[in-house]
């Protein structure tokens, strides 16, 4: 797409999600030519190995655009999987923390 056809669309999504009127005052198109990774041949098969080493260390984590694809919905989507692993995780050591507690004060 040339600027012009990149600026209509981008006016047409804001007036539909947001309710915009009218045109905007100033609008500009910048191109990231390395802005999103181009992955290489085997890179499946490093994630399938970092995520397998990770299931391998109690308290590792692995998240980012690497995993899942460098849109922002993947990016969320690996990140909130990752805190709710992270969760999970703090709050079984915390209960493994307080039961060992519990039978030493008895």
């Amino acid at each position: 797409m040339n600027e012009d056809e990149l600026v209509a669309v981008a006016e047409e999504e804001f007036k539909d999600l947001l309710g915009v009127r009218g045109n905007p005052e100033i609008s500009r198109v910048r191109r990231w030519p390395r802005g999103i990774p181009q992955y290489h041949l085997g890179h499946q098969a490093r994630i399938r190995k970092v995520q397998d080493i990770a299931l391998e260390i109690p308290g590792l984590f692995v998240t980012g655009n690497y995993l899942s694809g460098p849109s922002v919905g993947a990016c969320v989507t690996s990140a909130s999987e990752a805190a709710q692993n992270i969760s999970a995780y703090l709050r079984h050591r915390l209960n493994d923390t307080l039961a060992c507690n519990v039978r030493v004060a008895s």
